[in-house]
């Protein structure tokens, strides 16, 4: 029984919807608003697919009219069949109201009953009989209108067209011409209305189909008008002009939101309308995934690293995650939002993301990446740490940000090293601050690449880290590194060069290393030029030496008397020297004229070795007498500027001559 009766209830309002659907209308033939005299027809059209005839009733100027035929004919028209005519059938509403003119005067101005945007119109001012000239003006409203005959064709006309038509045409009146007037109103109707699209679904979630319609209503006498529907979205065309009044997005994105319009058009491009907009936000599944790593983003190996694919969902669909390293799928889609590395190794290093997709696969969403640095383990670090911050040298936050701190990513930090030039054995300081950024913020010190330590500030002051100097390979460069609960990635400060000299070595030069320094290399060259030069000096002054340095003998002097003279001029002489000259001429007395005279630049001393015989007399009596003797003298060589001052002082002289008497006894 229930069944029953709704099973009524939807045929009785499926009825009531046909009744209301259903508008015939009327035509007439001849196509014209006013006639003189002939016959006219009238016909009741329906334009409804798989609608059976029945009993149609005719109505003019309200009043039945005795017939049940969808034609109504007239075979001689009078004036009294003029008035406005309607139609119906037991299953339509009354048509809307055609107008019929019989008329008796000498001209009319004749009008289709129904014109229609995009239509021609044509007027045709039309006279009793064939008296009237073959020309005729036209006007609408009293504005004239181009005209050569007494039709006049007006293409392609809009709903401006409407208004008072006027036209005029000479008669022939027995002895002459005379003007006759007609007119008649003409009403351009609308051929289809403003469309207007229209959501299938108002609420459409991600993943969700999209569907549109482009709704608009054809006039009843033009049903079969071939019409032609174009979709837009922020403007720009996303499907064009086509027959289909539909528009479907399948599987529709956050990206598919925004204002969308229709176009509706004649085939022929003629006439086109376009709808409003209507806006379309897409509703949102689920917020993009954001990954962490928990402890943090740096750790030594060893260490456990979780994964955690985090996401927002505003239903409760079931979701899948899928964890990828370095766009390589490491975990595949499960329901599992947690990706575990239960011993972190260096490989482990790289750039992870995870994505987030409904079940049907029609929403997926990916994280930013994330990168994981795992480092080798090292050496106790040289720094102390503020316990519980860090972990094995990655950073965990152990106390979030209060919800009421202004959340403020840090800015670069900068580096201070006190002193910057120490010795083994010295104790520096590391102060690392960035000046900006929430609190609490967490420093690393490094050097030259090697983790040192780290510090948690909870108030507005540097990071201070103490160093023992324990050897000079700890020179070089120093960095440090800061972020806080709000970073998106860490902030590096500048290098800072610290120069350790060993008290052990013989000698150290303090030198900033600069990028593209000649510095050492220069040094080395000139500690090469100095060197050579050294080797030469003393080769030239030890070796090279005799080859360039003589002393100047002069020939004796031809005024002077000697018997006989021998010099020897040269370095000092040796005993064999002295020997020979003894076995030679003893029983003669031996001079030599030895100059004294400027010794050549460059030498130290010259020597003259002199030897002294007298020829002794005959006697008869032996004396014993020391009378040989030999003498050796030395000029000790002055330097130029002495020279030249003891020749102002008028000396003579350039040397000082020294001499060493030998007697020998015979």
């Amino acid at each position: 029984m229930p069944t029953l009766l709704l099973f009524l209830v939807f045929i009785s309002s499926f009825v009531d919807h046909s009744q209301a659907t259903f508008k015939p209308w009327v035509s007439l033939a001849p196509n014209w608003n006013k006639v003189y005299r002939g016959s006219v027809t009238l016909t009741c059209n329906i334009n409804v697919t798989g609608w059976k005839e029945h009993d149609y009733k005719w109505y003019r100027n309200n009043q039945g009219i005795f017939t049940s035929h969808k034609a109504l004919t007239i075979g001689n028209v009078e004036e009294k069949h003029s008035g406005d005519y309607q139609c119906e059938t037991t299953d339509s509403e009354r048509s809307d109201p055609v107008r019929l003119d019989v008329s008796k005067e000498w001209l009319i101005l004749q009008a289709p009953p129904y014109v229609y945007e995009g239509d021609t119109l044509t007027l045709r001012c039309h006279g009793w009989n064939d008296k009237f000239k073959e020309y005729s003006s036209f006007y609408q409203d009293n504005s004239p209108i181009p005209s050569t005959n007494f039709i006049l064709d007006i293409e392609n006309v809009t709903r401006r067209a409407s208004g008072n038509y006027r036209c005029t045409r000479e008669r022939w009146n027995v002895f002459f011409y005379k003007t006759e007037t007609a007119e008649t109103f003409v009403s351009v109707h609308e051929l289809f209305s403003v469309p207007a699209i229209k959501l299938v679904r108002s609420l459409v979630m991600e993943g969700d189909d999209l569907m549109l319609t482009c709704d608009t209503t054809l006039a009843p006498p033009r049903q079969t008008t071939g019409l032609q529907y174009a979709f837009y979205k922020d403007g720009r065309n996303v499907q064009e002009f086509s027959f289909s009044d539909t528009y479907r997005v399948p599987s529709a994105q956050l990206e598919d939101s925004g204002n969308y319009t229709c176009e509706v058009g004649t085939s022929t491009g003629s006439l086109r309308k376009i709808s409003d907009k209507l806006f379309i936000q897409i509703r949102e599944l689920f917020k993009s995934p954001e990954i962490r790593m928990i402890p943090a983003k740096t750790v030594t190996e060893g260490a456990e690293v979780r994964l955690q694919c985090v996401t927002t969902a505003n239903t409760g669909n079931r979701l899948l995650y899928t964890f990828y390293k370095d766009s390589q799928t490491i975990q595949g889609a499960t329901t599992d939002s947690n990706y575990v590395i239960l011993h972190t190794e260096e490989e482990h290093t790289g750039n992870y993301k995870c994505s987030v997709q409904t079940t049907d696969g029609n929403v997926q969403k990916n994280s930013p990446d994330l990168h994981l640095l795992v480092q080798k383990t090292g050496p106790t670090s040289l720094g102390s740490t503020s316990p519980g911050s860090f972990s094995d040298g990655g950073l965990s936050f152990d106390h979030a940000p209060r919800p009421s701190d202004r959340q403020v990513d840090v800015d670069q930090p900068q580096l201070t090293v006190i002193p910057d030039v120490v010795a083994v054995g010295d104790e520096i300081v590391l102060l690392c601050e960035s000046t900006r950024g929430s609190l609490p913020i967490h420093y690393r010190f490094y050097h030259d690449g090697i983790f040192l330590g780290n510090i948690t500030v909870q108030e507005k002051k540097p990071a201070e880290l103490r160093l023992t100097i324990k050897s000079p390979t700890m020179s070089g460069p120093y960095y440090c590194d800061s972020h806080n609960y709000f970073s998106t990635q860490k902030q590096l400060s500048k290098t800072v060069n610290l120069l350790v000299m060993d008290p052990q070595s013989d000698f150290s030069l303090p030198m900033e290393e600069e990028e593209g320094s000649t510095v050492w290399p220069a040094l080395g060259i000139l500690l090469l030029i100095i060197i050579v030069t050294v080797v030469l000096l003393f080769m030239y002054r030890h070796k090279m030496a005799p080859l360039f340095t003589r002393c100047v003998q002069q020939q004796p002097n031809t005024d002077q008397t000697f018997v006989k003279a021998r010099a020897r001029v040269g370095q000092r002489p040796t005993n064999e020297d002295i020997d020979q000259s003894h076995s030679t001429n003893n029983d003669q007395e031996e001079y030599s004229n030895i100059p004294t005279m400027k010794p050549p630049i460059g030498e130290d001393i010259c020597y003259a070795y002199i030897e002294i015989n007298r020829t002794q007399e005959a006697s008869a009596t032996p004396t014993k007498r020391n009378d040989d003797h030999s003498v050796t003298y030395s000029a000790v060589k002055y330097s130029e500027t002495s020279l030249e001052t003891r020749a102002s002082q008028e000396t003579s002289n350039p040397t000082d001559l020294y001499q060493n008497f030998t007697v020998k006894e015979h």
